[in-house]
């Protein structure tokens, strides 16, 4: 099979292969193997090391050729033996494809032996065709073997395996350049003894060879592309060389083999390739069609993986048409404020699709009898129970029908385009798409439901706002009757003139910060903080409402309380909370504003010596919106000033007893503390 070494090269290589695999042969019959796969791996490194030495000799090609080709025949009969291994080998045997190919090999070496090129091209189409079932046996052995054995098997399928893909890289050089290059020969005999160290550690632990076989679909589709790939490339040489022997030019001849080489690069990265080659192992080599553990996770991978493939009913779409293998596709989803099934997602599918109402005939019978369709049959006359609209009998792209069903409601359907590979619809296929139709209505029905939320919650929020701006309407119009209630008396007075009008002004600065601030609310903007002097503000607060309440006090403040929080917030806070004590005082009351720091927090005081509240009435009712004990009250005012402060991280507290008068105080973190300085 493999060129004889000429006269002058180095045989040191191959007689350092032999004296390796001599002690491999002596420590094997050592191992506690058992006694039919310790025979055969002795005989394989017995076989293998008169190779090494026919190699080494030099004198008989024909003996080498016959030694390698014994000795790949031994290790393939001792792969062949591991449990699973031969079931899956004669399985892929008996395929047509394997057979054909195996065929056109076949046909190559003979044409090479009709051709006069004597055993020469055969015994390298030979050899490269062992060592690509080899590796195929190997790979199996280790990927399908059970996690606790790898570990005593992994070094074995190394070594072997480092054999046979040199020689594997050996034949496929030879088979293109028409002969073995020289320094591939010479490294052989080292490379195959570095194999030795590895098999020798594998028979040492040998214990350890738990090699129950689970196939796998993956190993299976790989293991045939690699075995489809060496004889698909066996049978373009025979076709080279029958070029070469015709007559064609060396240009032509590798112009062939490159064609031929890109030819099979393109069949193999083909999704219908693919997809035809996966349809025919599952047919074939297992019980069941679809490995639905596999099947599962990439399902739920793509649908949770939010970003890539688009929003929620194109992941959805994507993720069932890639497990049928399907290119083409669209989903209707139910939008209930409409009443119509409406195509959110498509792929190749065309871009004019109508909706389907809700209470049509084609949702009434999808979520009726829950069927899926095969439009095929239907356009054949073979589902006599149900009419389809006419744009989807006469879709060309319209392969599958079936309904997304979720808590006895149709959420969706989907149409699924023609697959890749031509599949026969069986009841494996049908249930497996029910139940992803029903995973994924559950997925479409709980996006629905959160947007919903989403959607109820910005109006609960505009709601609540709205209702606090009519609190501060009223709050405005209460200071705006303080006016109007002194205006007889102090019409004709200049300075109270004057503070009408800034009153005024006020009140209009303070009810377009009232919009402005709903208007942000509604369009979910941040609000803006600033840091604040609350010394600074106090004093500002205190100079407005003194011009209405004559008896407000505001306190000496000794040090000066910055904090983070937006003005308008603040300033209405404060409002609130003295237009409440001017209210439980009366005219005659007292009024009083104080701030100092207590810790880390600031504290602001509004004082007032009114009746008080009883502490069931503050438990119980103070805060509880849309409660109020006053004849034209809405009963939000401290709820909302207790919301608006804890929205600047603060607190509202409140100190009062019956007849005692109240304190509400606002406790906010501080930032800094500045220099002390007094305010009056």
């Amino acid at each position: 099979m493999t060129p004889i070494l000429s006269s002058g090269q180095p045989e040191i290589g191959y007689w350092v292969c032999a004296g390796a695999f001599l002690t491999a042969a002596a420590w094997s019959a050592l191992s506690p193997l058992r006694r039919s796969r310790r025979s055969l791996i002795i005989l394989g490194c017995l076989l293998t090391a008169a190779w090494a030495g026919a190699m080494a000799l030099g004198d008989a090609p024909g003996t080498a050729q016959m030694l390698e080709f014994v000795r790949d025949a031994a290790w393939i009969v001792f792969l062949l033996t591991m449990p699973g291994v031969l079931h899956l080998a004669k399985r892929m045997a008996w395929k047509g494809w394997v057979i054909a190919m195996a065929a056109s090999a076949g046909g190559g070496g003979a044409f090479f032996l009709l051709a006069g090129k004597s055993t020469h091209g055969a015994g390298i189409s030979a050899g490269l065709l062992l060592s690509v079932f080899a590796l195929v046996l190997i790979e199996n052995l280790y990927r399908n073997c059970e996690i606790d054995g790898r570990w005593g098997i992994k070094a074995f399928c190394l070594g072997l395996g480092l054999v046979f893909a040199f020689d594997f890289v050996l034949y496929a050089d030879a088979l293109f350049a028409g002969s073995a290059d020289a320094s591939f020969l010479e490294a052989r005999g080292f490379v195959d003894a570095l194999a030795v160290p590895l098999i020798l550690l594998s028979v040492h632990r040998s214990g350890r060879w738990y090699t129950d076989i689970s196939l796998s679909r993956v190993v299976v589709f790989h293991s045939a592309v690699l075995l489809g790939g060496g004889l698909y490339l066996l049978g373009m040489a025979a076709l080279g060389m029958a070029l070469h022997l015709i007559g064609g030019s060396p240009a032509v001849q590798m112009v062939f083999l490159i064609a031929t080489v890109l030819a099979m690069l393109v069949l193999v990265s083909s999704k219908s390739f693919r997809s035809a080659m996966r349809v025919s192992i599952s047919k074939h080599f297992f019980s069941q069609k679809y490995d639905y553990r596999d099947v599962w996770l990439k399902f739920i991978r793509d649908i949770a993986v939010a970003g890539q493939g688009g929003d929620l009913p194109h992941r959805i779409l994507h993720a069932v048409a890639d497990i049928f293998n399907c290119p083409s596709g669209a989903l209707w989803v139910l939008q209930p404020d409409e009443e119509l099934f409406v195509a959110s997602a498509r792929w190749n599918f065309g871009e004019a699709l109508p909706s389907e109402a809700a209470d049509g005939p084609l949702a009434r019978y999808l979520f009726e009898s829950r069927w899926i369709i095969d439009l095929a049959d239907y356009r054949h006359s073979r589902i006599p129970d149900v009419t389809l609209p006419s744009w989807l009998v006469i879709h060309p792209q319209a392969w599958l029908l079936a309904p997304l069903i979720h808590n006895g409601r149709l959420q969706a359907f989907i149409v699924l385009g023609p697959p890749r590979a031509a599949m026969d619809i069986t009841w494996e296929d049908l249930d497996l798409l029910r139940t992803l139709g029903e995973q994924a209505g559950s997925y479409l029905a709980e996006e629905q439901s959160l947007r919903r939320l989403v959607e109820s919650s910005r109006l609960e929020d505009f709601n609540r706002w709205s209702a606090f701006l009519v609190h501060d309407i009223k709050g405005v119009v209460g200071q705006m009757s303080l006016l109007v209630a002194n205006a007889d008396q102090h019409a004709h007075d200049h300075a109270f003139q004057r503070d009408v009008v800034a009153t005024v002004a006020n009140s209009v600065l303070r009810m377009r910060k009232m919009l402005d601030q709903l208007n942000t609310r509604r369009r979910g903007g941040a609000a803006i903080k600033t840091r604040i002097d609350m010394a600074v503000l106090l004093r500002q607060v205190g100079d407005k409402w003194r011009q209405s309440i004559p008896s407000l006090r505001t306190a000496a403040f000794i040090e000066s309380v910055v904090v983070e929080a937006r003005e308008d917030v603040l300033i209405s806070v404060l409002d609130h909370l003295i237009q409440n004590a001017f209210d439980a005082s009366g005219p005659e009351g007292h009024i009083s504003l104080d701030l100092r720091r207590q810790g880390d927090d600031g504290l602001v005081e509004v004082r007032d010596d009114g009746p008080g509240m009883a502490p069931s009435f503050v438990r119980e009712k103070l805060f509880k919106p849309l409660s109020s004990e006053k004849p034209d009250g809405f009963g939000l005012g401290a709820f909302q000033v207790r919301q608006l402060v804890r929205g600047m991280g603060g607190k509202l507290e409140v100190d009062t007893a019956p007849g005692a008068g109240t304190v509400m105080r606002v406790r906010l973190p501080v930032l800094q503390q500045t220099e002390n300085r007094k305010s009056v």
